[in-house]
């Protein structure tokens, strides 16, 4: 039908990370840099796997270093431990710096690195490429016809760069696979619930009181460890926090037009702001009527900053959420001087 591709049976790689060090592939292992061919291994591993049991693993007694001396002593990180990276719509790039910075110090330390732009990415693979230290790997999501096809894109990106960090690991490595950034997941855990809800009814719609989300997130985050007589994978997500809703009361009417603006505070990616340009242009209205019909969601205009104050944090459900599956998290936040505090 209208899908961009279909995957039936388990889905494998045989790309050796071993040699893809300053090389970028997509989420099927096939080269998106024009470099040529990668190297493959004599045999393949699934891309969606849980990781290592628990009667596999080691004591985390190492530590990985992230770069930034502050997050080093406030938090620090074991080899084969997940921390969540944290950071509002103006700090999302210092969240960037912070996980580019923990891929130069790991490098330096001896460790693998995969780098994996979830949402396509800086520029796609070239921006990457350029951002990212040359020993690391690069995993880039492609970008697909619709917003729906490319928040699926960004769950295969995302699970293929953590099957490399298991091949490593596996083969007696320590591995840091970063992933930048996990917004499309979110994106898409609540597209799928809504269309659920939609089709089936809110009331027959039973998400298990949010057990499904998280153990959706968990299959990514909890395949980090520390492998008997082998290697470990540690994982630095990064997530944009959009902030907690206000009160329902205050929320406006689901009738009316969303304006461009919208939709550029709420962080929406260059592919979906092209689309939504190329209606208004035309005259169309951005109503939840035409955006649901292009598979778009719509912005959250009801969020609000988080406040100034210490002490006080008002983040959205998914970051709380994300936040407490890591081992630990680092909040990036923008300061009134132009600068970031960590």
């Amino acid at each position: 039908g209208d899908a961009d591709a279909c995957v039936a049976g388990v889905l494998k790689s045989a790309v050796d990370a071993r040699e893809l060090a300053g090389r970028v592939v997509d989420g099927a292992g096939a080269p998106a840099d024009e470099l040529g061919a990668v190297a493959q291994r004599d045999t393949a591993m699934p891309v969606f796997d849980e990781g290592l049991q628990q009667a596999e693993m080691e004591p985390i007694d190492e530590f990985a270093t992230m770069g930034v001396p502050a997050v080093d002593l406030m938090v620090p990180l074991g080899k084969g431990q997940s921390v969540v990276v944290v950071g509002d719509l103006e700090s999302r790039d210092a969240c960037r710096d912070v996980a580019v910075a923990a891929v130069g110090a790991s490098l330096d330390n001896g460790m693998r690195c995969v780098y994996a732009a979830l949402d396509g990415g800086r520029d796609g693979a070239a921006g990457v490429r350029a951002a990212v230290p040359d020993q690391a790997a690069a995993v880039v999501a492609k970008q697909r016809a619709s917003a729906f096809a490319n928040e699926c894109e960004a769950v295969l990106c995302c699970h293929a760069a953590l099957a490399l960090g298991d091949q490593l690991r596996r083969d007696g490595d320590d591995a840091l696979v970063v992933l930048d950034g996990l917004e499309p997941l979110v994106d898409l855990w609540r597209r799928s619930t809504r269309v659920l809800a939609e089709a089936f009814g809110a009331a027959n719609v039973d998400l298990g009181d949010d057990s499904e989300c998280r153990a959706f997130f968990s299959s990514a985050l909890q395949r980090v460890g520390r492998k008997q007589g082998g290697g470990s994978l540690t994982i630095v997500a990064l997530m944009g926090d959009e902030g907690a809703r206000v009160p329902d009361d205050e929320a406006p009417d689901d009738g009316r037009a969303y304006a461009l603006d919208d939709f550029v505070a709420a962080g929406a990616r260059a592919s979906i702001m092209d689309r939504l340009r190329a209606l208004d242009a035309r005259g169309v209205k951005l109503t939840e009527d035409v955006l649901g019909k292009i598979g778009v969601a719509a912005p959250d205009v009801t969020r609000r900053r988080r406040a100034d104050a210490k002490g006080q944090k008002r983040r959205s459900e998914a970051c709380d959420m994300l936040t407490s599956i890591g081992d630990a998290h680092v909040e990036v936040v923008a300061a009134g001087d132009g600068g970031f505090d960590v």
